[in-house]
């Protein structure tokens, strides 16, 4: 998005915000760039970009300033690269609206959502740790009956998938059940993954090591 685009949207969300762009005042703080960042990298559609305008007033959408850029850009850095996870990728340019200098923070729809305003935590053992990158994955994972079957034999052996194909409405299956096996969790959620997508039924057995 260039500098006439940016413009041009600030001028079109002037007298309301909009899904796709936030304005704030120039004295935000960390906790509301985290907060407008994560719902925006959340929310915005595939090839759609949200703006938030630092700068501006959020409720009369008049320029208020930016006393420190650098502080400024030092702080949405800290909040988005090392507050949210996963991090935030995002552009930021400077702009000259009505004689001050505001600052367009870009963010694009996220391949790497759902992001959090912070770590979540987990407990391993007698201690507590941040969730590593899988440890999120089961955890969201985990919030689908399907999933929440496969992730109760993680660790425990081989597993297999079984699955019969419906077509949306079809009382038969399009073809006769085949399993799949996998080793590790990952190709599990590929397989899981798959099936979802194809509307399909799926069923987990265990296979316990001897």
């Amino acid at each position: 998005m260039n500098e006439a685009e940016l413009l041009a949207r600030l001028l079109s969300g002037r007298s309301n915000e909009t899904s796709f762009v936030e304005r704030k005042p120039g004295s935000v703080n960390k906790a509301e760039i985290r907060r407008e960042a994560c719902a925006f990298a959340n929310s915005t559609p595939a090839g759609e970009e949200s703006v938030i305008f630092v700068g501006i007033h959020d409720k009369m959408g008049k320029p208020t300033g930016i006393q420190n850029m650098e502080s400024l850009q030092k702080k949405i850095r800290e909040a988005l690269k090392e507050e949210c996870y996963p991090p935030i990728s995002y552009l930021t340019h400077e702009l000259l609206y009505e004689g001050e200098t505001v600052l367009a923070v870009v963010i694009s729809s996220s391949s790497s959502k759902p992001h959090f305003t912070g770590p979540a935590y987990v407990r391993e053992g007698a201690s507590t740790r941040n969730a590593s990158d899988e440890a999120i994955k089961d955890l969201v994972l985990s919030q689908i009956d399907k999933c929440r079957e496969i992730l109760r034999h993680k660790n425990k052996g081989l597993v297999s998938v079984n699955t019969i194909d419906y077509k949306l409405g079809d009382k038969l299956p399009m073809r006769r059940p085949y399993t799949q096996r996998a080793e590790s969790l990952w190709i599990v959620r590929r397989i899981l993954c798959n099936c979802i997508n194809r509307r399909q039924d799926i069923r987990t057995q265990n296979h316990s090591p001897a």
